[in-house]
């Protein structure tokens, strides 16, 4: 399983491509690169059959990936493994370039985009690097641009020989990363980017569905906070604080069994951004419905009539038999089950309706 990230850097009326903006930007994805989290999964690579004696050899194509700064700043080997970085080579001994961005000395970035320009390549670095509307320089012009984008696959390799044994087991960890440490990483306050004015921008399925999630959250945090002033008109409403506590739980009880039962009768692994947004519907018609309950109660004592002693007569007991106070017990009883009857006939109805409108919508 192959997973892409796209990182987009800009300034916004200024130019990236300036010495101190692409030195915070090799800076950044170093930083990135280092951390366990990307290391981890980023050397998903099988060196061993036993899982004890696997090592995490880094996939090149996540580590450094593919980025402009790489090219600025590769680290130069006179291919025996004995050359050192930053020193010439003697008369007759080559020299490699290895485009990981680790180099003490820096080529010009206009040489760079020419060798982009002119030397043939499989994919097109301009065009994956830089807007459309990106012009190579020429005749000593200084390269110029706003934005500046940079590349990243993540491979795991899953079955028989594979890192990962199963697919449930590949999309756990692929979640983890990208739903959670690389979200993170990426919304990690940068000290030297921010300074220079660069914002820096992501993209990957994950990642946007992982952004979607983040920003639900808060708004969820938003809806609580709405839910306690329900609260408290809801204890002025009715007068009572232990109806608004029973209530307000009742309401919020709807949202832990909704997803239980949207996973048993809908077979799907996971719930989808539409389902969530049903949070706010569920605080806003379970509030009414709270008023709807409570004002039909407080009208049914004035609608129904009350017991009388014709009704407590019908049951063939002797008036004489039953004393003052369990007449009138009796009739109380009886004019609760009325009260309660008549609440679910008419309001109960009505808000069994309006839930059920609401769940098929979602």
């Amino acid at each position: 399983k192959h997973t892409g990230v796209k990182v987009a850097y800009y300034k916004e009326g200024g130019n990236v491509l300036e010495e101190e903006n692409l030195l915070a930007i090799r800076n950044f994805e170093h930083w990135l690169q280092a951390s366990a989290e990307w290391q981890e999964a980023c050397g998903l690579d099988v060196t061993s059959q036993d899982a004890t004696l696997t090592t995490a050899t880094q996939q090149y194509s996540c580590s450094p990936g593919e980025s402009l700064v790489n090219y600025v700043w590769p680290t130069f080997d006179n291919g025996n493994g004995t050359g050192l970085d930053g020193v010439s080579v003697g008369s007759g001994e080559t020299q490699q370039l290895y485009l990981d961005g680790a180099g003490l000395r820096r080529f010009p970035v206009e040489a760079v985009i020419a060798s982009f320009r002119d030397v043939p390549m499989k994919h097109d670095r301009l065009q994956r690097f830089f807007p459309k509307d990106f012009v190579a320089p020429e005749g000593g012009e200084s390269a110029s641009s706003s934005t500046l984008r940079s590349f990243f696959l993540f491979s795991q390799s899953v079955g028989t020989g594979g890192y990962f044994s199963s697919n449930a087991a590949a999309l756990a960890a692929r979640e983890k990363f990208f739903g959670g440490d690389l979200h993170g990483l990426l919304n990690t306050y940068q000290k030297d980017l921010q300074e220079l004015g660069i914002r820096v921008f992501y993209t990957s399925a994950q990642l946007d569905e992982a952004d979607i999630f983040s920003a639900l959250f808060s708004d969820v945090l938003l809806s609580l906070i709405g839910l306690a002033v329900i609260f408290l008109l809801i204890c002025v409403h009715t007068g009572s604080l232990w109806l608004a506590c029973a209530g307000s739980l009742l309401v919020l009880e709807c949202m832990p069994l909704g997803y239980v039962f949207y996973r048993q009768f809908s077979g799907l692994p996971k719930m989808s951004i539409v389902n969530c947004v049903a949070t706010f519907v569920i605080i806003g018609i379970g509030s009414d419905m709270i008023f709807v309950l409570t004002d039909a109660w407080r009208q049914s004592a004035f609608i129904l009539p009350h017991s009388n002693q014709e009704e407590v007569r019908k049951d063939g007991e002797d008036e004489e038999e039953l004393d003052r106070i369990e007449r009138a017990m009796r009739s109380y009883e009886r004019n609760l089950e009325k009260r309660l009857a008549w609440v679910y006939r008419n309001a109960g109805v009505s808000c069994l309706t309006t839930g059920l409108c609401d769940a098929s919508r979602f």
